[in-house]
């Protein structure tokens, strides 16, 4: 079972839940998360997105090791973070440009399962109810299992984890959690205290054809 998804969009955290179910129901299944282009991939079941904005920010603080920077710098770290995920040469980190048009195809053709941060992050019960649909588990999913697995993946739990470890560069194998994994607290629309005008607008103008099939609003 693969899950594919867009930096700081949950897919982490959505693998983290399979892994539960995964130990919880005996499945057997070999589970494999990353960023690359899995469309083509029978195994790749879930991909998760979220809006632009909140990527490039998170991904600034984050692999930007930008934590502290000054306001200025912020934005050269961002629109960093916008070329390498966006349309970096590298499959495994970048081409989201590309990749989201590729997926959306797959999601008709196939039923690849497309799951939206904004929509799951802030009811976690909910997204493992999903997950669970989308398996053919709900039969065997527990209320009681249900706020089990919700508290112990909560953004407030996993940034207790995440504490322990160094910097995003000091990873958990296991979970794939890093140092400092979690920006902003996970906020939705956090990008409106992160980017400036200018900034905002070069996201918007460069991410035009993902704004609209990711139905994102741009305040042009």
């Amino acid at each position: 079972v693969e899950v594919a998804g867009m930096q700081s969009s949950g897919s982490t955290l959505v693998y983290n839940i399979l892994r539960t179910f995964n130990e919880r129901f005996n499945l057997g299944w070999k589970i494999r998360k990353n960023h690359a282009v899995t469309v083509d991939d029978l195994q790749c079941a879930i991909v998760t997105y979220r809006d632009p904005r909140d990527v490039v920010c998170s991904a600034a603080r984050r692999q930007g090791h930008c934590f502290e920077c000054d306001a200025h710098e912020l934005q050269e770290r961002i629109l960093e973070q916008l070329e390498l995920i966006f349309f970096g040469s590298a499959p495994a980190d970048g081409q989201w440009a590309a990749k989201v048009e590729v997926y959306f195809e797959a999601r008709a053709k196939r039923g690849l399962e497309m799951l939206r941060y904004e929509s799951f992050v802030a009811c976690l019960p909910n997204l493992i109810d999903a997950l669970a649909a989308h398996f053919g588990l709900v039969e065997r999913l527990t209320p009681t299992l249900t706020a089990e697995i919700a508290a112990t993946w909560s953004v407030a739990n996993v940034a207790g984890i995440v504490a322990k470890l160094a910097d995003f560069t000091d990873a958990d194998h296991e979970t794939h959690l890093h140092g400092h994994h979690i920006s902003n607290e996970g906020r939705i629309r956090g990008w409106l205290t992160c980017l400036t005008l200018s900034t905002r607008r070069r996201v918007e103008s460069s991410l035009g054809s993902v704004f609209e099939l990711l139905n994102y609003t741009k305040l042009g």
